[in-house]
């Protein structure tokens, strides 16, 4: 999942909003990164670093994920996940309403708020990615095929090889499914994140 569904849920199941944007930068056992062992983060948010990790382990093994990857051609296939990842915050921006209870122009000022607190705590690339969301108010930018476009772009920049992510926006508008897809898959998520929460919440420090 990409930046505001990670945020939504983190929100939804009372795990830090910092700790949801950090699960894309801290890498390895989380016990190494806590306060208790040196590290720079405290139990609040390593719990929710775990937590964006098992978002991510659930959506990527989950057989509507699986068979929405199964329907782009290559050399598209290969980037399946990043794709969907980003389409699924467009799809989320328009069907706020039936997923969230605080409007979305609330959330995300509540999120560029605390980030903004939180990013001294950031590693560089976490913090600079924080910046880039608030400066050009992309949680909600999602919503626009043209933003979608544009930060897919961006991420094929980012790869160490050649790839075809600023060509996707004819593939996207083609991928009539995805909708039906998320509508689907979205509330799933959000019922196994109840799971995780109990199951993985009160253990994550010590993982």
């Amino acid at each position: 999942m990409n930046c505001l569904a990670h945020l939504q849920l983190a929100s939804a199941h009372d795990h830090s909003l910092a700790g949801a944007l950090l699960g894309d930068f801290v890498k390895g056992n989380l016990a190494n990164h806590t306060v208790e062992q040196g590290g720079n983060y405290s139990t609040a948010w390593i719990a929710s670093i775990q937590f964006h990790r098992q978002i991510d382990t659930f959506t990527d093994s989950h057989p509507l994920v699986t068979r929405a990857k199964q329907r782009f051609k290559p050399p598209f296939r290969r980037y399946a996940g990043i794709i969907i990842d980003l389409m699924f915050d467009h799809f989320l921006v328009h069907d706020w309403q039936t997923h969230a209870d605080l409007p979305l122009t609330d959330f995300e000022q509540q999120c560029y708020q605390q980030l903004a607190h939180d990013e001294p705590a950031f590693p560089s690339p976490a913090r600079a990615l924080s910046q880039h969301l608030r400066n050009h108010q992309l949680l909600s930018g999602y919503g626009e095929l043209t933003i979608v476009n544009r930060a897919l772009t961006g991420v094929g920049r980012r790869l160490s090889r050649s790839n075809p992510l600023d060509r996707c926006l004819p593939i996207i508008e083609q991928q009539v499914h995805l909708k039906n897809d998320f509508a689907e898959f979205y509330p799933q998520l959000q019922h196994a994140c109840a799971r995780f929460n109990s199951e993985w919440g009160s253990a994550a420090s010590c993982a």
